[in-house]
């Protein structure tokens, strides 16, 4: 037995020295990682508190009522155009959006009728959850957000999404994201998370 322990006691320390080795490092990586995440959550927090989207959707997938989506939303977006200009924080935005969500309403359902549909419009502002969106080279990442909720009819067929506030949709391009503006009122981590999004495992 004493010749047996005396083999193997410095494989033992060994193993104890590598454990040691491992442990410290793994102690480092935590330390190191919880202040990288600590950071990331409130830059991921605060994007979806200062964001308000809109949110249109479809009465089906047929072509006809994905048009109709579309030309829906390059009327709210031509008549809502300036509307946010003046507020400072997304909690203005909402405000405004609030007290204006029937005229918002209204708009869509005018030009529903107007193309010739009988559909129902339904328009209120909720908090609801988005997966990821992908917009050229950003990503607005999965979470819940204040949006502007337009629904037409049913609501079966596919959405379209943009960010009301900050003001970043453009209805001259018929309601795309203005991504070169972005930069203007997201902070350095907001945009890293929007532009890494797949770096990030959220």
């Amino acid at each position: 037995c004493g010749l047996s322990t005396s083999i193997f006691k410095p494989e033992a320390m060994k193993m104890k020295k590598l454990e040691f080795i491992f442990v410290l490092a793994l102690a480092v990586y935590l330390i190191i990682s919880g202040l990288d995440i600590e950071g990331f959550s409130k830059d991921y927090n605060s994007l979806q508190d200062n964001v308000v989207r809109i949110h249109i959707l479809a009465n089906s997938d047929e072509k006809y009522d994905q048009e109709l989506k579309l030309a829906v939303r390059d009327r709210i977006l031509e008549y809502t155009n300036g509307w946010l200009s003046g507020c400072s924080s997304a909690d203005e935005a909402i405000a405004v959006l609030s007290t204006r969500i029937d005229e918002i309403n209204n708009i869509a359902q005018a030009k529903v009728n107007e193309c010739g549909y009988s559909y129902t419009t339904k328009s209120e502002v909720v908090e609801m959850k988005f997966d990821d969106r992908v917009y050229d080279d950003i990503t607005m990442p999965h979470g819940k957000y204040t949006a502007v909720r337009v629904t037409i009819g049913t609501a079966s067929g596919h959405n379209w999404w943009c960010v009301m506030y900050p003001p970043l949709c453009i209805p001259a391009s018929g309601g795309e994201l203005n991504i070169d503006d972005y930069d203007m009122y997201f902070t350095e981590g907001e945009i890293d998370i929007m532009k890494n999004c797949k770096d990030y495992e959220i």
